[in-house]
């Protein structure tokens, strides 16, 4: 794609409002290299090293007692204004560069200035615009020529690089010319983020629509559905809405609005539901161990998913306390303290001899095969998620007892139409699997698409295979 047709194309290429800022980078680059012209001026224009047309000056330390909140003379830092001064290290404009900190950072000062010692500043000659040498430094992308744990740029490797210098009138075009396309990427961006807006608010209200319980329990209404799988599309673009897609199915699986009679469901309470509710012991870092009984912890439980890809393993003490706490297949442990509090998983998988900590609950039920019922009530929020994580917040540092477990409401149906709903939620949830991995592709596709373009823009024909394919 040629500079003129990239322009041509330039609203069909902003499909989100992320994809604009890589577009305004190339943007910057092709007009400071004079290809967005007609012509071909730019191939004339002498090239010059950084160091032979320009000087960093180093910035001078002044510490914050002797800055105010107002004055004469504007105060930089590595990125940006920090305060204020009476007196000016330089009386011209200038570009203050981030040396330290925030480092290749770029910021335009306009009159009298002072650089602290974590910047340099840049007076430019008269023979080049203060805004032109503002946006061909922005080409060189300074931050990725810093160095060392704490990031600082060298003057030394900037005056290296080399930069277009046109005639000045040429450079006024150019600024120009950049003002104008940063507006209409600003413009195109506020409208895609309106529109992104827009759309989740549709998303979440259809599915709010479809998940609001009606006058006849366990119906849907036809049209609810009919309308979001008419506009699914336009809804759902991105991975991260199938989320909301998954909680809808929760929802309606525990309104027995998946299939069944809500009328045969009897009420109960997770305590009711199970033969013991307990906790993991205090003071089991000591029974650490390289190898031995897996040891489960919050970090094993995601919503839904235990994970046992980094088990820890102890040597649990012997006695009642450590059989106590032993997890057995079809337990359900939920994380009642630390990070993720209120996340339920289901023991699905024979751990062998294993334990759980201190920060998870574990719920062993009198009839396993209800395990998984139990589980889909403790994600869904028309089940008992909403009330766990108002319990949890409800004051002070987030946390669950075993009574609020214990005290839990549940419906329970009977135990094959518990089977049926579940299996039915299995099949409806990889479709979601698949949905969210087919709009990934296409995520990564457009990314993909959208580099391929802007390289082409900036380097000629796609030499690239995948960028090749990406532009097929």
């Amino acid at each position: 794609m040629t500079p003129s047709l990239l322009l041509s194309q330039f609203r069909r290429l902003v499909t989100t409002a992320d994809s604009v800022e890589p577009l305004r980078s190339t943007l910057i680059q092709l007009a400071v290299e004079g290809r967005l012209s007609s012509d071909d001026r730019g191939s004339l224009w002498p090239k010059r090293k950084v160091g032979e047309v320009v000087s960093f000056e180093y910035g001078e330390g002044l510490p914050k007692e002797l800055r105010s909140d107002t004055g004469p003379v504007a105060v930089y830092g590595s990125n940006g204004v920090v305060g204020y001064h009476t007196h000016a290290l330089t009386h011209s404009d200038a570009i203050i560069v981030g040396r330290k900190g925030s480092a290749g950072a770029l910021t335009v000062a306009k009159g009298p200035s002072w650089a602290t010692d974590v910047a340099y500043y840049v007076v430019p000659p008269k023979a080049l615009d203060l805004h032109y040498l503002y946006f061909a430094l922005t080409t060189l992308r300074l931050e990725s020529l810093s160095r060392g744990i704490k990031p600082g740029l060298s003057r030394k490797e900037v005056y290296d690089c080399f930069i277009s210098i046109p005639p000045l009138p040429d450079q006024e075009r150019i600024v120009t010319q950049i003002g104008a396309l940063m507006s209409l990427c600003t413009e195109l961006q506020a409208t895609q983020s309106q529109r992104e807006k827009i759309r989740d608010r549709l998303r979440v209200a259809a599915l709010a629509r479809l998940t609001t319980p009606l006058e006849m329990p366990g119906k849907v209404d036809r049209n609810d559905v009919v309308f979001f799988l008419s506009d699914s599309d336009r809804m759902m673009t991105m991975p991260e809405h199938v989320d909301d897609l998954r909680r809808a199915i929760l929802d309606l699986a525990v309104q027995g609005r998946l299939g069944g009679s809500v009328a045969k469901w009897e009420s109960s309470t997770v305590g009711q539901m199970c033969e013991f509710i307990t906790s993991g012991s205090r003071g089991w870092a000591q029974y650490y161990s390289p190898t031995g009984p897996t040891f489960l912890r919050a970090q094993n439980v995601r919503f839904g998913k235990l994970r046992i890809d980094e088990l820890a393993h102890v040597r649990p003490p012997e006695g009642r306390e450590g059989s106590r706490t032993r997890v057995s297949l079809s337990d359900l442990v939920v994380v009642i303290t630390g990070a993720g509090v209120t996340n339920p998983a289901l023991v699905d998988v024979d751990l062998g001899e294993a334990y759980v900590s201190q920060h998870l609950g574990l719920l062993r039920l009198r009839q396993p095969q209800a395990a998984r019922w139990l589980l889909l009530w403790l994600m869904a929020e028309r089940g008992a998620r909403g009330t766990l994580v108002d319990r949890a917040y409800g004051a002070g540092k987030p946390g669950l007892n075993l009574d609020n477990l214990r005290t839990l409401h549940i419906a329970l149906p009977p135990a094959a139409e518990q089977g049926r709903i579940v299996a039915r939620v299995d099949e409806l949830m990889a479709v979601c699997d698949d949905l969210e991995q087919a709009l990934r592709s296409a995520d990564e596709g457009r990314a993909k698409l959208l580099d391929a373009v802007l390289y082409e823009a900036l380097n000629g024909p796609v030499v690239d295979a995948e960028l090749a394919e990406a532009t097929a």
